[in-house]
Parts: structure tokens; C-alpha cells; sequence
């Protein structure tokens, strides 16, 4: 859970900064909707171990949402930088988060 929220969190005050949230209403705004986080953990995982037939909807839902997001909101703003810099940037942190599943599968059977 730690190796997604914590890039997660680093991300989403990332997008409040962009978006023209100061750093201190930023904090704020990130603290409180990642205070869910383990309430939200514990309730799925007890949900789900009653109901595992609605995993795969679950799951199916989720990913759709995520794409979502990051088709509709987050891609636009990261077209909107100019300069070999950001795109390289953003060419090397999807493949950073890729190596990462790959390194923690291998490490940790899957």
C-alpha cells in the first residue's frame, strides 16, 4: 500500500500545485483526502473477503476510473509543457513506476 500511496500523494499535490492551490492549501487538501486511505483499506478489504464474486466489476470499475482521470484531466496539462526536459520527464516516470511493479513481482513471486 506504501509503494502507491506515497507516489500517489507526491502526485496529487503535484496536480494541486499546477492548478494554482498554494503549497500550504495544497498540504491541507492532500492531507485530508489521504486520511482516507486506511479506513478506505480495512473497509474494502473486509467488504471484499465477503463478497469476492464482485471483484472482477470492482476491479473493472476502478481501472476505468483511473484511466478516466488520466486521460480526461491529466493529459491535457501535461501537453501543455513545452521543452525536451518535461518530455523526458514524462517519457522516464511511467517507465520508473513500470520497473517498479516489475522489480516488486520479481522480488516477491506474483
Amino acid at each position: 500500500m506504501i509503494a502507491h500511496e506515497l507516489p500517489q500523494e507526491v502526485g496529487d499535490f503535484k496536480v494541486l500545485l499546477d492548478n494554482g492551490f498554494s503549497r500550504r492549501r495544497a498540504l491541507k487538501w492532500n492531507l485530508i483526502s489521504g486520511s482516507a486511505t486506511i479506513p478506505g483499506a480495512l473497509f474494502g478489504y473486509l467488504a471484499l473477503e465477503e463478497s469476492s464474486r464482485l471483484m472482477g466489476p470492482i476491479l473493472a470499475l476502478s481501472a476505468a476510473s483511473f484511466l478516466y482521470i488520466g486521460l480526461a484531466d491529466l493529459i491535457p496539462g501535461l501537453h501543455r509543457r513545452i521543452g525536451s526536459e518535461a518530455g523526458i520527464v514524462q517519457f522516464l516516470l511511467p517507465l520508473v513506476g513500470v520497473g517498479t511493479i516489475v522489480v516488486l513481482n520479481l522480488h516477491h513471486g506474483g
